[in-house]
């Protein structure tokens, strides 16, 4: 999710990689969408790959609990809280971008 995208709807373009992702794992075959390690070590054993599904970088999450509850019906498992763009409760590490010793979690995120 490119840092741009934090002023239009992070969101919709979201769900769009998500939907994405789960037609080319279904059209492959050989990798299924799991939601747990119990279910990687299954797919292991049947001889394909346990595919997790995961947000990287928190800003695509609009800062919605809501939003984090729909993903996770949707079978994402993780979430960065950072990538290359600060969100209200983390900046980034990304060199230039914030002040020395600023990276970390915001007063909002602790």
């Amino acid at each position: 999710m490119p840092c741009v995208s934090l002023s239009t709807n992070t969101v919709q373009l979201l769900l769009e990689q998500i939907d994405v992702d789960k037609r080319m794992t279904h059209s492959l075959g050989h990798t299924v969408l799991v939601t747990s390690s119990t279910e990687i070590m299954e797919e292991f054993e049947r001889g394909r790959v346990g595919s997790l599904m995961g947000v990287e970088g928190g800003h695509g999450l609009a800062s919605s609990m809501g939003v984090v509850r729909a993903l996770y019906d949707l079978g994402v498992r993780y979430v960065t809280l950072t990538h290359k763009c600060h969100t209200p409760w983390a900046e980034c590490s990304e060199k230039g971008l914030s002040p020395p010793n600023t990276r970390g979690l915001t007063p909002y995120g602790t």
